[in-house]
């Protein structure tokens, strides 16, 4: 049995702590896949104005497995 301190109330919503972390957790790594996804999109456009850069290249190959990665647990 869950006790009422493990429980949270916002206005008529009531969450359990596990709901609440797991909810937290996503929304940490949606807000992690956007700001990867974001830096892909600059570096790309730096990519394409600048086609010599080539640590651009690098970062943005780590920078897609990071984001696959992230996105497995999404």
């Amino acid at each position: 049995m869950v006790s009422s301190r493990d429980r949270f109330r916002f206005s008529s919503i009531e969450i359990g702590r596990f709901e609440l972390v797991m909810c937290i957790g996503k929304l940490i790594l949606r807000l992690t896949s956007l700001l990867i996804g974001v830096t892909l999109l600059i570096l790309a456009h730096i990519d394409s104005m600048c086609a010599t850069l080539s640590w651009v290249d690098g970062f943005c190959t780590i920078s897609w497995a990071l984001l696959t990665i992230v996105r497995l647990f999404l």
